[in-house]
């Protein structure tokens, strides 16, 4: 047994979303919340629409697209975010499975190496409860706009939403609530929040603010999804830096994505190697072929483990996907760059 193995938890997280006149839904990002069925032009003037909650997580960005975007952590450090994001397209449109941004992901299957479940001997090194009235600030910041200030107008997937700074988010219960909202804000049509963890000391890295971020480890987060066309819950990581170039060059993990009309199924995956659309993907599914009565509109912890040249996803205590090696498919990576990525 591997002793000392970190294990970061966020507990309780409440994704809310408002929708103020028609059309568009807002994505109930990295947890969704129930929502009225999103039909055609289905939307309660700011009616509380959607609300998820999330427990025992690392706290990534919820995503809506056209396409989805990709996600592996392949840096020595990753960072947590969260967010909720808007689809590109107005939510009335058919639900017709949307591609993942030029990636191939392995289809479904419970492949782990053993069948095997949760693992027991972590140190539990970082989490937060939301048992405040506030945003615990040594823990968490916002990253706030449009993209624009990052060199990502839009947020790489041409979404609609705008961060703000604590607008977009409460405290119920010991859930934090993100709620997303139809309103204008520049040119945006949506605003939302995004938070990322913080807290390194060690770091001193080119981002704008020092982030919380681990190599290796469990991170875990339990939560509800939202239903509804134009919903992208995700949880995910991304490294703290491009240090082999742009996405996805420098990796990203997706712990956890979903999509807000399918709600029996949620993936996970790394994205690595090259620049999209040359980039290369790996990763697993789980759904009501796994499991009958699964349901992502209720309670669920999600989580991957990941230890040295190993990646394992979680769906309660399932594990439904391993993948190990995969830096040796890579092409463009340096051995320096394989190594890091390992």
């Amino acid at each position: 047994m591997m002793k000392n193995r970190k294990l970061t938890r966020i507990i309780a997280i409440t994704l809310t979303a408002t929708v103020a006149a028609t059309s568009v839904m807002p994505c109930g990002t990295v947890l969704g919340a129930q929502n009225d069925p999103v039909t055609e032009e289905a939307a309660e003037t700011t009616e509380s629409v959607q609300e998820s909650e999330v427990s025992e997580s690392e706290i990534s960005e919820a995503e809506i697209q056209t396409e989805t975007e990709n996600e592996t952590e392949t840096e020595d450090d990753t960072e947590a975010e969260v967010e909720t994001e808007l689809e590109t397209e107005q939510i009335e449109l058919e639900s017709t499975d949307i591609p993942q941004i030029g990636s191939k992901v392995t289809k479904n299957t419970v492949d782990c190496e053993t069948k095997e479940k949760k693992s027991t001997d972590w140190e539990l090194v970082w989490s937060d409860e939301f048992n405040e009235e506030a945003l615990d600030l040594t823990k968490w910041d916002y990253q706030s706009g449009n993209g624009s200030d990052y060199g990502v107008a839009g947020w790489g997937n041409a979404e609609k939403e705008y961060y703000t700074k604590g607008e977009n988010i409460s405290f119920e219960d010991g859930h934090l609530v993100i709620t997303a909202r139809k309103e204008n804000r520049g040119s945006s049509t949506y605003t939302s929040a995004k938070l990322w963890t913080k807290g390194n000391d060690y770091y001193n890295g080119t981002a704008k603010e020092p982030l919380y971020a681990k190599k290796y480890g469990r991170i875990e987060v339990k939560m509800s999804l939202p239903e509804g066309t134009g919903y992208w819950p995700a949880f995910w990581m991304m490294p703290l830096d491009d240090a082999y170039g742009g996405w996805a060059f420098s990796g990203e993990i997706d712990i956890m994505e979903a999509r807000g009309r399918v709600t029996g199924s949620v993936d996970g995956t790394i994205h690595f190697d090259n620049s999209w659309p040359n980039n290369k993907s790996r990763g697993g599914h789980y759904d009501t072929t796994i499991d009958p009565s699964f349901n992502f509109m209720q309670e669920h912890e999600y989580a991957l483990e990941w230890t040295p040249g190993k990646i394992s996803w979680f769906v309660d205590v399932q594990c439904y996907k391993t993948i190990t090696n995969w830096y040796s498919i890579g092409s463009k990576l340096s051995a320096k760059g394989r190594q890091r990525l390992r």
